[in-house]
């Protein structure tokens, strides 16, 4: 058996662990089949599995770890999985080029906004963010995680203060850091306040 197709397969809720024996399925497409939750630790036991395609399983919570050893991967896509939550660390072993080719050897290449990860947006391992732009952020974000590197260009910061103490100013000018003009306008407008206060004002 090279190729199995069991789309829209409503009622499907699971897949035997003997699955794993398909030693020769190259395509598999489980499009649409919503009431899969998981798929067996014996997935990665598919030495021949070219081609993986879980849109549409709504149910589906995650990925075995076992998925990082199908090495003949090369086409995946899991798109609308709204119940993902979580890809396993050994996903950045795949290297998927979501590309293949015909019998006359022609390279078939999906176009690059076809994230394979669209629409699901309740994963938080990556974060749907990552997920966003692609395998090649998704490998990375993992791979980082599995050298303990994280790489935070982003944060949320809050300012308090009592009315009138410059918190404002102070976003508008880490806001605008990198435009010299209004930079320099924002630390003029700071200085004057700063010198027009009294120690009375820092009491209040």
């Amino acid at each position: 058996l090279a190729t199995m197709t069991v789309e829209d397969c409503v009622a499907l809720a699971s897949l035997p662990e003997s699955f794993g024996r398909l030693g020769a399925l190259r395509v598999l497409s489980l499009k649409g089949s919503t009431a899969i939750r998981c798929l067996p630790e014996s997935f990665g036991s598919l030495p021949s599995l070219d081609s993986l395609t879980l849109d549409a399983c709504r149910l589906l919570q995650t990925l075995p770890d076992s998925i990082g050893s199908l090495g003949k991967l090369h086409l995946f896509s899991a798109r609308n999985c709204s119940a993902l939550t979580r890809l396993p660390l050994t996903f950045c072993d795949l290297e998927i080029a979501n590309s293949s080719q015909d019998r006359h050897g022609w390279v078939l290449c999906r176009p690059v906004h076809n994230n394979p990860f669209k629409g699901c947006d309740n994963l938080a391992f990556p974060p749907y963010c990552v997920a966003q732009r692609g395998l090649t952020a998704v490998s990375r974000f993992l791979r980082q995680s599995q050298s303990g590197l994280w790489r935070l260009k982003r944060t949320r910061l809050m300012l308090l203060g009592d009315g009138g103490a410059g918190k404002t100013t102070l976003a508008l000018a880490l806001k605008l850091r990198h435009r010299a003009a209004f930079r320099h306008d924002i630390a003029a407008s700071l200085r004057r306040d700063l010198e027009g206060w009294a120690s009375a004002n820092m009491l209040r």
